[in-house]
């Protein structure tokens, strides 16, 4: 199992560091948002028009990973911020 252990790649604080700057650029402002958008739409459409549910259910969880982990991780980690 110590081949998915990102510490044995990274050092900790390149890790936390690569990982702050996801959350800060990629899930938080306007790319956030209009990744969160897009998931949404593509969810109702596969749902909906292709009758696809599993890839739906795929597209809505990423809507709720970009809508909400920015705050998520802002929240709980208060300190870093």
């Amino acid at each position: 199992m110590d081949i998915f252990d990102p510490l044995r790649y990274f050092s900790p604080h390149h890790y936390t560091d690569f990982w702050q700057t996801m959350f800060n650029t990629f899930l938080m402002g306007f790319w956030g948002r209009l990744f969160a958008s897009l998931s949404l739409i593509l969810a109702f459409w596969c749902g909906v028009v292709k009758e696809k549910l599993p890839l739906a259910i795929i597209f809505f969880s990423l809507t709720i990973v970009f809508a909400y982990c920015g705050v998520a991780m802002r929240y709980v980690f208060w300190w870093l911020y």
